[in-house]
């Protein structure tokens, strides 16, 4: 029975190729339009910085929360999915980038050579220092209504 089931599934496979082979490009490619087109396209699903920022939230929480069980290799894991999120947001739109610089060319490689040292005084006060340069970014980009987003964040993971 086995061995039915496997040619059975084996034979839908094939069928199910064959049949997405014969489809027209059209009916497969979500990217339309010429190179430039296609680029733009892409550019509208990338979005802005609020799909980042929604990374980035949830990383800060379980940043914290590594930090917290004093996991310092995963914390640094999250601290650096955080950076790379921002940074390539950033990327993405120019004008935030004088706002995320002192973020991420102070505060997190002073969080991630804190993580390194495994000193928890020096840790606390580099998860300090992080947490106010997000209030910062926050601040000077005037989105001051998600400040109350990371103090929850914060306070969700004991801090």
């Amino acid at each position: 029975m086995k061995w039915l089931n496997l040619a059975l599934s084996l034979l839908a496979l094939g069928v199910g190729i064959a049949a997405w082979q014969r489809s027209s490009p059209a009916e497969t490619a979500w990217l339309k339009g010429t190179p430039g087109q296609q680029v733009a396209q892409l550019e509208k699903h990338a979005r802005g910085l609020d799909v980042a920022m929604a990374e980035i939230g949830y990383r800060y929480g379980e940043l914290l929360r590594a930090q917290g069980q004093e996991q310092d290799e995963l914390a640094r894991y999250h601290l650096d999915k955080i950076r790379l999120a921002l940074f390539l947001a950033v990327e993405r739109r120019p004008k935030r980038h004088a706002s995320a610089r002192p973020f991420l060319e102070q505060a997190v490689p002073e969080a991630d050579q804190a993580l390194k040292s495994g000193d928890r005084v020096r840790i606390a006060g580099a998860m300090e220092n992080l947490h106010q340069a997000c209030l910062s970014c926050h601040a000077a980009e005037k989105v001051d209504h998600f400040i109350p987003v990371v103090e929850r964040i914060r306070r969700e993971h004991g801090h």
